[in-house]
């Protein structure tokens, strides 16, 4: 089992340092799925798969129109199992049926700002340790901005942005409520911003939500298209 640790790559650190977050800018995106932090194998990055992943960083909308796919774990070059690491995740969000002309709309953002490798759950103090406060204000500041958008993150990322929120002075804002046993949950409304709490992409219970993610994001789009135009 691979250690849980910051990614050793130094051009994948330097994309990230660059660009945290995946897919289109958070800042500009309609659609924003928050996750905990965006981990790649060691086997990954010793790979001359590899080059995929970096392109992929470089620019995911570019790449998604280019390969007709959302990220590069769904390429048929993908070289590791495809029933374990990242795979059943982004396998799971394109059974919402969204397509290269939707890339511009959506972002993939992490409370951790670099890449990681290992499993998360495993070294919790490790995790907490790569918190950057600035990253989690920007995050914070996306939230609250008077750009339209829908957030989507899974239970224990809400349980996380919870913690921070005992931790430090930042999310003052942000609701503690009890979450219900199944469904997504819309926690936190305003004019502009939505946020849901559903299962992660990588349970298998999200296939039971699938059909309701996908209306959620069309009806807020459709609410939302005369501040998209």
């Amino acid at each position: 089992m691979e250690v849980y640790q910051k990614h050793q790559s130094v051009e994948l650190n330097a994309l990230f340092n660059a660009k945290p977050f995946q897919g289109q800018n958070p800042e500009v995106a309609k659609v924003i799925i928050l996750g905990n932090d965006a981990n790649y194998s060691v086997k990954i990055s010793n790979s001359d798969f590899f080059k995929f992943i970096i392109e992929y960083h470089v620019n995911g909308v570019k790449f998604w129109n280019k390969y007709g796919v959302h990220h590069p774990f769904l390429l048929d070059e993908y070289p590791l199992r495809k029933t374990s690491g990242g795979v059943p995740y982004h396998r799971n969000f394109s059974k919402l049926g969204f397509t290269p002309d939707d890339a511009d709309l959506f972002s993939f953002v992490e409370l951790i700002d670099v890449p990681t490798t290992g499993m998360t759950s495993t070294n919790m103090d490790a995790f907490w340790s790569l918190i950057n406060t600035e990253h989690i204000k920007w995050l914070e500041s996306i939230m609250l901005s008077d750009s339209p958008k829908i957030f989507f993150m899974p239970r224990n990322v809400y349980s996380n942005l919870l913690e921070l929120k005992k931790k430090t002075s930042l999310l003052s804002w942000f609701p503690e409520v009890e979450l219900k046993a199944l469904g997504l949950q819309t926690i936190y409304s305003n004019n502009q911003t939505e946020i849901v709490v559903s299962y992660s992409f990588s349970s298998s219970q999200i296939h039971r939500e699938i059909n309701n993610v996908r209306s959620r994001i069309d009806t807020f789009l459709k609410k939302k298209k005369s501040n998209i135009h």
